[in-house]
């Protein structure tokens, strides 16, 4: 989707903060929901009162690649699609805008807690000896069976609010590309709110604030999302529903489209 000038002026309308390592919540509950691109400037609108927003050399737009790996037979995502407790993702996230890139764990805990371990890395797919000891120590796969299956590229916003205690991300122009067969595609149509905060009494702000439509809740795995598009042979069944609702609402923008233009 095309940065126009009132998208960008209205992320100008936020006040504004600087990268942060206290603020990851790396111990966290998380919570997504999806929106359709045209509604972002109302949704931002509706926020702008109650978040800050992560600038970084003046610009509050970057540039995320996310390269995530599964095992030859893709445990990590059947155990995800199977909607299994205690699963994790190993993903490389480069932070294009910082050129910063940081090997990932994410453990999703029985409790529906989130936990993230990660370590500074150099722009390689390549696990060095210092990666292999990081993943032997987080995860209970051999690190050596791990293999490059998904690429993702999005565009993201970080919000926090004001007491620094509910972190929030919004992606959009959302591209996949399979690391097996090649195949790509790009999902222009749909964005990703995900919600993070530090517990189970928090209702998240945000969820108040959106509560006329303009985001559904809907819990949604990127890697599972780009798998299930993609590779027509991993099992999809339960992911139909997801890849359904988010026709609908395909539909839905499509249909606004139309009637705008008449």
């Amino acid at each position: 989707m095309p940065l126009d000038h009132q998208l960008i002026e209205t992320t100008h309308q936020f006040p504004s903060f600087t990268l942060n390592e206290d603020l990851f919540l790396f111990d966290r509950r998380d919570f997504k929901y999806l929106f359709l691109p045209g509604d972002l400037i109302p949704i931002l609108e509706r926020l702008k009162e109650h978040y800050y927003i992560l600038t970084i050399e003046g610009k509050t737009f970057s540039d995320y690649r996310t390269t995530y790996f599964d095992t030859e037979d893709y445990d990590l995502y059947k155990t995800h699609h199977n909607g299994k407790r205690n699963r994790y993702k190993v993903r490389l996230r480069n932070y294009r805008d910082s050129e910063l890139a940081y090997l990932e764990v994410k453990f999703k805990s029985n409790k529906q807690r989130t936990l993230k371990k990660r370590v500074l890395k150099g722009n390689t797919q390549y696990f060095t000896p210092e990666d292999y000891q990081f993943l032997k120590s987080a995860i209970p796969y051999e690190p050596n069976n791990l293999l490059p299956s998904l690429m993702t590229r999005y565009v993201r916003l970080t919000l926090v609010n004001f007491n620094y205690s509910e972190k929030v991300t919004i992606d959009f122009d959302l591209h996949f590309r399979h690391l097996k067969n090649g195949k790509e595609t790009r999902m222009p149509e749909i964005g990703i709110i995900e919600v993070k905060n530090e517990g189970d009494r928090h209702r998240p702000l945000l969820s108040k604030l959106l509560n006329n439509g303009l985001a559904r809740k809907k819990r949604i795995s990127k890697y599972c999302l780009g798998m299930s598009l993609l590779d027509p042979d991993v099992k999809k069944n339960l992911y139909k529903p997801k890849l359904l609702f988010i026709d609908q609402m395909k539909k839905q923008q499509h249909d606004a489209s139309h009637s705008a233009g008449h």
